[in-house]
């Protein structure tokens, strides 16, 4: 199984803290996530009670995606526009739709 399934799977499961858990051990083991794990990292955030892990969406789409070389595709987009919407930063997902739309 990959660590990308397992973040999934505790993504499903509102388990946000062992998703990045999973995140960080596969950092440690020198693998490379690719937009499959950002996108669970980000569905994983948009799962948390209350929403209350937005912000933890945005700064992978931010800083840890550019950081790691890989540009967002539409799969990302949507799961960052989830965890935003679940977050209620409705002004940050309208942004993003414009960006989206300008791009």
């Amino acid at each position: 199984m990959t660590y990308t399934a397992l973040i999934t799977a505790c993504g499903k499961a509102g388990e946000v803290g062992r998703a990045f858990g999973m995140y960080d051990e596969m950092l440690r083991t020198g693998l490379e996530p690719t937009n499959k794990t950002y996108s669970a990292l980000m569905m994983a955030c948009a799962k948390a009670k209350g929403g209350a892990q937005w912000e933890r969406a945005l700064a992978l789409y931010t800083e840890e995606m550019p950081r790691a070389g890989i540009a967002p595709d539409t799969v990302t987009d949507h799961s960052l526009q989830e965890a935003l919407w679940a977050g209620r930063q409705y002004g940050k997902c309208a942004d993003r739709m414009e960006a989206l739309i300008a791009a």
